[in-house]
């Protein structure tokens, strides 16, 4: 019997807190001087699923498939809501990815003997409660590491949208507020700060393929105005 994409391997629950940044011509440039090390160059899909009326992403709750691996995004508790840097669990255990959708959807997965035999219980649910996908890209990006543990990331879309991403990585009972001062200082650093939120990858992407959604996001401040 052939195997399904694995979704078992355990590792411990981190926040991603994130800060996104126009991308110019001479971003990669300012990286470099600061002695920012090109870390790799890679390609791939996401795939995000939702029901037809949204119940997941207004919720705030981010499941996607990136190239054949299961994730969540969702909102930690302790989350500072009000600021311009992103804080978001990820996870890629299928245990936890099942259980925060179930409570969502406030439903569970129904396993039959034939679904028992089966590697991927993600790929069940979301048949079983018909979640589609909503949102379908491809993204070349760029990743660069800097000394402190940060993570910049250029990414370009096949539908045109270019931004980039500075990142560090805390664990899930970590101090956010002390993580995110440690991104600020570092965009305003790199000369990326902006006084305003730089939207996302699925803000303009939803903005060109699905303005009723984004609305809807934006009226539950999940995503904001431009």
């Amino acid at each position: 019997m052939s195997e399904g994409p694995k979704n078992e391997v355990r590792s411990p629950t981190m926040i991603e807190v994130e800060r996104k940044f126009s991308l110019k011509g001479d971003s990669e440039r300012k990286l470099e001087e600061v002695g920012a090390a090109c870390l790799q160059q890679k390609s791939f899909e996401d795939s995000y699923y939702d029901t037809e009326n949204y119940e997941l992403t207004i919720a705030d709750h981010w499941l996607r498939q990136r190239e054949g691996q299961w994730e969540l995004k969702s909102p930690p508790e302790n989350r500072d809501a009000e600021s311009l840097t992103a804080q978001y669990l990820e996870t890629s255990v299928e245990d936890e990815i099942l259980s925060k959708v179930s409570a969502i959807l406030k439903t569970q997965l129904v396993v039959t003997e034939r679904d028992s035999e089966t590697t991927d219980r993600i790929a069940d649910f979301v048949k079983q409660y018909g979640l589609k996908p909503f949102a379908v890209f491809r993204t070349d990006r760029k990743t660069y590491s800097l000394d402190g543990g940060f993570r910049i990331d250029l990414d370009e879309t096949d539908f045109g949208y270019r931004v980039g991403e500075i990142e560090f990585m805390i664990e899930e009972n970590g101090d956010i507020a002390a993580a995110l001062q440690k991104v600020d200082a570092m965009a305003k650093q790199l000369g990326f700060a902006s006084s305003t939120r730089v939207p996302g990858k699925m803000h303009s992407y939803l903005q060109m393929h699905n303005k009723a959604h984004l609305e809807k996001l934006v009226q539950a401040r999940v995503l904001y105005e431009k």
